[in-house]
């Protein structure tokens, strides 16, 4: 699992980001969802069952004693926390959205840009 590479466990313990694009913005603030509610839903749909994780992946132990007996239809968080999915405003004109997966223990930066 882990965002299609390898299952670092670590990447479950880092800020993940959700880039929603300006238009995508709009439908989401007009069905009166703040960025606080996208943010917990996406962390509560984005899982897979634990029987799609790579057989021989490192740190199996650290998962179950943060989720617990851990068998094939568990489903597995793309964080620890929802708290760990920031969604941020992005990109210009069309329905595009993004989901920016972290590199192993690096973690977001953000600076403010002024005209």
């Amino acid at each position: 699992m882990s965002i299609g590479g390898p299952c670092w466990i670590s990447q479950m313990d880092q800020i993940h980001l959700v880039g929603i694009g300006p238009e995508h913005a709009q439908l989401v603030a007009g069905a009166g969802w703040t960025p606080e509610k996208y943010s917990k839903t996406f962390w509560e749909k984005a899982r897979l069952p634990f029987s799609v994780w790579p057989k021989g992946c490192p740190n199996v132990d650290l998962l179950t004693k943060k989720l617990g007996p851990l068998g094939p239809d568990t489903p597995v968080p793309i964080t620890f926390s929802s708290d760990q999915i920031q969604t941020l405003i992005a990109g210009g004109a069309g329905k595009h959205s993004h989901y920016f997966a972290p590199f192993p223990s690096c973690f977001p930066v953000s600076v403010k840009v002024e005209k």
